[in-house]
């Protein structure tokens, strides 16, 4: 599989996007006939949808869709610890609405984690939350749900959304 463009500067400039694309609903159209597509064709692929991210290259340089489409409407941050995050976590999902800029740490947060063990020496369920680098103790609950709730409550307090 091709490597996807990481790096900031390699997004296309944000006029280059408008010549090539028209947006809508979370997708990209050609605005002009290329190779085998005619104008008006979905740039990328959908299958899969909400199971991998849609690919759409730019002379011969593939782009996740969600990526352009940010670009597309706001350019590209220059803040290189800013990433584009799936706010309901379904990487096909692509509408501006859902994309948001975010720490790559809070991008680390959106993802579905249970963050809690039950112990069963103490009865208990141990939260615990990755906080950078190190494992942050939250504490000790009685019930699955008390834990749960706990744990979504410390990944909210250190998400830092750009």
């Amino acid at each position: 599989m091709p490597r996807l463009a990481r790096d900031p500067k390699d997004c296309p400039p944000q006029e280059r996007l408008k010549e090539l694309f028209e947006y809508k609903d979370g997708r990209l159209f050609w605005r002009n006939a290329r190779k085998n597509r005619p104008k008006g064709a979905v740039a990328g692929t959908d299958k899969n949808t909400g199971k991998q991210y849609v690919l759409i290259s730019i002379d011969d340089v593939p782009y996740a869709r969600h990526r352009l489409v940010w670009a597309y409407h706001h350019g590209w941050p220059e803040d290189r610890t800013l990433v584009i995050d799936h706010i309901n976590r379904k990487p096909g999902d692509d509408r501006l609405e859902n994309l948001r800029l975010i720490t790559t740490s809070g991008n680390e947060y959106n993802k579905d984690t249970k963050g809690f063990s039950y112990e069963p020496s103490r009865n208990k369920y141990k939260v615990m939350l990755k906080v950078g680098d190190k494992n942050t103790y939250i504490g000790r609950y009685d019930t699955e749900e008390e834990a749960k709730a706990a744990y979504t409550a410390a990944k909210l307090k250190h998400i830092q959304i750009g």
